[in-house]
Formats: C-alpha cells, sequence, structure tokens
C-alpha cells in the first residue's frame, strides 16, 4: 500500500539533494513569521525555528565558502602545474645542457626520459619528478643555481597540493554537516506545518502564505550533468536565476568547454561566454554572464573537434 501523503515529510523530499533548496524554503519560513510580530502563536513558533535556521545558514555559509576556495587552491595548483610544463622544465633542460650535452652519462642520470615525468602523469607523480631532480643534482656545483630553483619551485609545489587537498577535506566535512542539519530543519519545518493546520483549521489556505510552496512543489533540480559531443553545443538548463545566484561548473573531461546565458534556446553561443579548462572546476557568478532577467537559457558548447567533452552542473 501506497504511504500516505500526509506522513511523508514534504520539506525532506523537497530539498534532497539540493541545499539551495532548503535555504530558499527555510528562510521563507522565517520571513512569514517574522512579518507576523503581533500573532503571540506565529511568534512562539518563530522563536522554536529560528535557531535551527540560524545553524543551517551558517554552515551553509561556511560550506559555499570552502567550496570557493577549494576552487581557488585547485586553480593555484593548476597554474604552478601549467607554468612546469612548459616554462620551467624547459628552463631547467636548457640550463642542464650547458654543463652537460644532451645523451651523456651525466645527462641521462639526470633526466633519463628528458621533459616528459615533468609533463605527464598524476599530480604526485609530477611532484616526484621535480623531487627526484633535485635528489639527482644533489651537490653538484656547477648545478648549483639549477637545484635552488628546483627546491623552490617544489615548495610552491607542495604548499599547493596540501592547500588543495586540506580544502577538499574542509569541503567534505562541512557538507556532512549541512546535510545533518537540513534533515533536522525539514524535521521543525515539519512539525511547524502540523501546528499551522490546527492552528487554521478554519482558513487553511492562510497556512500556504508561510511556506515557500514553488519550491516546495517544484522539487527544483540543481544539479545538472551530461556528456558533449566533439563541437556540440547543448541546452544544459533553462532557469529562472535570483539576483545571488551562482554556479560550479566542473569540466569533467578533456577538453575546453564554453558556457554562456542566453535569452533564447535557439540563440548563438554570442560574445560574453566563460571557458573552463579541461579536468578543472570553475564558481561562476550568473549575472557575469548575463542579464537574467532576460536570459534563462544556459548553453555548454565543447570547442574540441575530435574529443568528447562532460560536465556538472551545481546551482548554489
Amino acid at each position: 500500500m501506497k504511504t500516505w501523503s500526509y506522513l511523508i515529510n514534504p520539506f525532506l523530499t523537497a530539498t534532497e539533494n539540493s541545499q539551495r533548496s532548503m535555504k530558499k524554503i527555510c528562510n521563507f519560513s522565517i520571513n512569514a513569521l517574522k512579518a507576523q510580530p503581533t500573532d503571540v502563536f506565529l511568534a512562539a513558533r518563530l522563536v522554536i525555528l529560528s535557531p535551527f535556521v540560524t545553524q543551517y545558514n551558517l554552515l551553509f555559509d561556511t560550506w559555499f565558502n570552502n567550496q570557493a576556495a577549494q576552487l581557488g587552491q585547485s586553480a593555484n595548483l593548476k597554474d604552478l602545474l601549467i607554468q612546469l610544463r612548459s616554462q620551467k622544465i624547459r628552463d631547467w633542460d636548457i640550463a642542464i645542457q650547458v654543463v652537460y650535452k644532451s645523451g651523456t652519462p651525466q645527462y641521462i642520470a639526470l633526466l633519463p626520459h628528458h621533459r616528459t615525468p615533468f609533463q605527464k602523469g598524476s599530480q604526485l607523480d609530477i611532484m616526484g619528478a621535480v623531487s627526484t631532480l633535485s635528489l639527482s643534482i644533489n651537490n653538484d656545483v656547477a648545478l648549483a643555481d639549477v637545484k635552488a630553483d628546483v627546491d623552490a619551485f617544489y615548495i610552491l609545489l607542495k604548499d599547493a597540493y596540501e592547500a588543495q587537498k586540506s580544502s577538499i577535506a574542509g569541503t567534505g566535512n562541512g557538507s556532512d554537516a549541512l546535510e545533518t542539519q537540513r534533515i533536522s530543519v525539514s524535521t521543525q519545518l515539519y512539525s511547524l506545518l502540523g501546528l499551522l493546520m490546527d492552528y487554521y483549521k478554519e482558513t487553511p489556505e492562510k497556512t500556504g502564505n508561510l511556506f515557500d510552496l514553488q519550491t516546495i512543489r517544484n522539487h527544483e533540480q540543481s544539479i545538472f550533468k551530461s556528456n558533449i559531443a566533439a563541437n556540440e553545443t547543448l541546452l544544459a538548463m533553462t532557469h529562472t536565476f535570483d539576483a545571488d545566484e551562482e554556479m560550479i561548473f566542473i569540466n569533467r573531461g578533456k577538453t575546453a568547454l564554453a558556457v554562456a546565458l542566453l535569452p533564447d534556446e535557439n540563440s548563438p553561443m554570442g560574445i560574453k561566454i566563460i571557458t573552463i579548462a579541461a579536468n578543472s572546476k570553475q564558481l561562476i557568478k550568473l549575472q557575469d554572464l548575463a542579464d537574467i532577467t532576460t536570459c534563462r537559457f544556459l548553453k555548454v558548447q565543447n570547442l574540441s573537434d575530435l574529443l568528447e567533452g562532460a560536465y556538472t552542473i551545481e546551482l548554489i
């Protein structure tokens, strides 16, 4: 037998996988209760609900800031790795060849695989190549300047890597605490609904004035995932955005992607686009893309003619 709808917490189901929806719903009810300060019954409900919502908002802000910090730390490490793959290893290689010509035993001992280990592999593999080069140079006086530069750059890489991992851990912990609080707030809102149904039993329509019915009923989607073929342009979502709304764009593929906010689903990508590099994240304010009062269509374009891409968009 199907569960009776009144025995299902609508706030819990409406905000599943969407902290953004919970933030809108709980703050709507708080503001609606505050708008009726002379009603003693509602004032008492406000006192009970407020601490739960206040704690939720604090955890949401912490989670959001951690997300932004993680994106910043990831960008810092990414920039250093780009610098290493191009400028740094080239400079070190050339400086070493001034002392030991390519192909000599001394050169091979330092760079047995030439520049490849500094340009391909995991982050830890690449960092390991830098550390190994420093150890291989050791006390070679002729390469003292090279070693000093290698060591200094390795410290930058190590610090950036550790900062990124620490930020990721903080984001995860904040997300767990936020999810726990989402459930607590949902329980309190469900309790409030029951009390208001009794309080307004003669005029039940008044109960609806204290809840964000649009968000609760719509079960608003906040996460959008898709693969995108080479040179393809996809309509990622059609959405009415709030003034301060932001999104985390995660490029999960090996090709750069462009994103644009447009007035019509058939509109071309246009001039104002943001490009997200392969295998990276970016925090984007929707109002930075376009006028959100007239533009509701978010499109993603794969900038590669050969490679398939993939992305995840999370509205926050």
